[in-house]
């Protein structure tokens, strides 16, 4: 099951945006 680079690129995009959610909630306290 190879992974295309659009795939990539939307995994990458969902981790970043779990990173910057954790970060930013982080900062909430």
């Amino acid at each position: 099951n190879r992974i295309t680079n659009d795939e990539l690129k939307e995994l990458r995009k969902a981790v970043v945006g779990k990173r910057i959610g954790e970060i930013i909630r982080e900062d909430g306290h």
